[in-house]
């Protein structure tokens, strides 16, 4: 045994020593290189308990792309380019000597992740990373380490925050946020501080154990792969001491000569006119319903507003009895007064007088996001879940009629879909949220036709035939002709000088115009969200016409779905 720990010791100072003055870029048909740098020794630092230990001088690339980031801690635990993820050869790109005679791997943003066995017990994480000043102020997460299961390191978006700051189980870990950060050796808090636009180093050590299976994306998000650079990460399955800390701060400061406590970039927060356009809520009678608004625990609600005032409101806790979470996400108005709604924990329809004419619990382990009335007495909801399936409820009798399996690769039940619709020929329209595209089917779960689009949330056939598409955290709203082809699309930047949020929604109006929800709950630091826009009206050439930002009297809170109470469709009658 004391010769195997031997050989185990005397491999890992040869590998850290190659670490320190190669730059590895060998593939089959290419020797590798070799860069001298005079960096500090790789021994200088603590080992016991390193389970990974990534470094840009160390890869292997093949056809003009990285496939490997070889693990140098002597686990032999590499990082492998994920086959799916599907991102050209040339991210990431290796910038030779780009900080300090060192190497780092440049990623572009687009869909990439490098898998290694998954760890469930880091306890210390070290970063060696920046992010490009591109990514800032798009409301997008960008993940330095994630996993295929998990999230545990969450990013911010709104302000481009290295930890998010909500804890709840979709987002970042509680042994995390409870734990300790530092940027360059000086603390800080990482929820509240934005990732470094220059090559620095953040430290991370967490009250508990957390899990990370890949490097630069998080989960099977497209949308959420780094953006930046990436030149080292080491990952321990102890609690450091502050003096191993320290020691290990030394090396990596010195090697890529970062001056302590430097490089902390301000957040981006785009102001929103003080004057907008359109009545305010006066400018049409609606139903509207927002989730996650934790600013009111006890009141997740749904309201209809008449001349500018709250008519009707519906509201329940943002916890389950059981303690799960739950959220309105999508509502109906019927003529006859119901109002039939999802909840993230099933689907109901209630009366004027708010008593319950229908439920429908989500079995345990699923999750409902959407519920379209599709006839008297008929809606059809997504049951998110393993397997997921669409369904036809018969509200009257709570009779299942039809249940249509949609096969997705998300085993996460929560970013597998949001909103779907049944168009008016009997198709389903799904928005696969997390695997990046729209796809038509038929009631038997045949696919009759698909558009690849970043994270969609809402998909709805309009009557010329083509489709439109609200992008969620890729913040668009996208109208696509039945060949894919983009005809029409509107971004943030159609929107200089106002404040968004994720567009969940767009729904196209009789006289042509678009209506969008743009969801800010995303953005945990609620005090963030008065002034920002929850609903923009824009005509087909992308002139603003009505600005929403009700965040007092009324107070409406977040914006996911809107139904215009004078539009001509009357939607229990069928699809449209």
């Amino acid at each position: 045994m004391k010769l195997n720990m031997t050989n185990a010791f005397l491999k890992l100072a040869l590998i850290a020593a190659s670490a320190a003055w190669a730059v590895n870029t060998s593939s089959a048909d290419t020797p590798a290189a070799a860069t001298a740098n005079a960096t500090p020794v790789a021994g200088d630092f603590p080992k016991a308990g390193l389970q990974l230990w990534l470094c840009a001088s160390q890869v292997e690339q093949a056809d003009g792309a990285i496939t490997v980031i070889k693990d140098l801690s002597g686990n032999e635990n590499h990082a492998r380019r994920d086959p799916p993820s599907a991102s050209p050869a040339s991210n990431p790109a290796l910038a030779k000597d780009a900080v300090s005679g060192q190497p780092v791997l440049r990623f572009s943003g687009a869909n990439i992740a490098f898998g290694f066995k998954r760890l469930t017990d880091i306890r210390t994480a070290f970063w060696v990373v920046c992010k490009d000043p591109a990514a800032f102020g798009k409301r997008s997460e960008k993940f330095v380490l994630g996993d295929k299961e998990s999230n545990d390191f969450h990013a911010g978006w709104t302000d481009d925050t290295i930890f998010n700051t909500d804890v709840n189980p979709g987002h970042l870990s509680k042994y995390l946020h409870d734990g300790k950060t530092w940027l360059n050796g000086q603390a800080m808090d990482a929820s509240k501080t934005p990732f470094p636009q220059q090559l620095s180093l953040i430290s991370i050590l967490s009250a508990g154990p957390v899990r990370a299976g890949q490097l630069a994306q998080d989960r099977t998000f497209a949308g959420r792969s780094w953006q930046g650079d990436i030149a080292e990460i080491l990952l321990y399955n102890v609690e450091l001491s502050d003096a191993d800390r320290q020691a290990v701060e030394k090396y990596l400061l010195a090697k890529y000569q970062i001056a302590p406590g430097a490089n902390r970039a301000p957040a981006v927060t785009p102001p929103t006119p003080a004057v907008l356009p359109g009545k305010g809520p006066a400018q049409h009678p609606f139903l509207y319903a927002g989730e996650w608004d934790t600013r009111k625990p006890q009141e997740q609600s749904i309201f209809i507003v008449r001349e500018g005032k709250i008519v009707w409101q519906y509201s329940m806790p943002i916890k389950t009895a059981s303690g799960g979470n739950q959220e309105f996400d999508d509502a109906t108005l019927l003529s006859n007064g119901n109002v039939i709604f999802s909840r993230m924990s099933g689907a109901g329809m209630v009366s004027p007088d708010k008593k319950v004419l229908w439920d429908y619990p989500a079995p345990r382990g699923t999750e409902i996001h959407s519920c379209q009335s599709i006839g008297k007495d008929r809606v059809l909801i997504m049951r998110n879940g393993n397997p997921a399936q669409a369904m036809i409820i018969n509200t009257a009798t709570g009779s299942v009629e039809k249940e249509i399996p949609i096969p997705t690769p998300v085993t996460g039940t929560h970013g597998q879909f949001r909103h779907i619709r049944m168009t008016k020929v009997g198709t389903l329209l799904v928005p696969h949220l997390g695997d990046g595209k729209v796809v038509e089917y038929d009631l038997d779960g045949k696919v009759l036709w698909s558009v690849p689009a970043k994270s969609p949330w809402h998909a709805v056939r309009l009557k010329n035939g083509n489709t439109l598409i609200a992008g969620d955290w890729s913040r668009y709203a996208r109208e696509v002709n039945p060949k894919g082809e983009t005809v029409w699309e509107f971004t943030p930047a159609d929107a200089p000088g106002y404040k968004l949020g994720n567009i969940q929604t767009a729904h196209r109006l009789a006289n042509g115009k678009t209506v969008m929800c743009c969801w800010i709950a995303g953005d945990n630091n609620t005090s963030h969200w008065p002034g920002t826009v929850q609903v923009l009206e824009v005509t087909p050439d992308k002139t603003i016409v009505w600005a929403l930002a009700s965040w007092k009297d009324p107070d409406l809170g977040p914006a996911t779905h809107i139904q215009l109470l004078d539009e001509p469709d009357a939607l229990e009658n069928g699809p449209h």
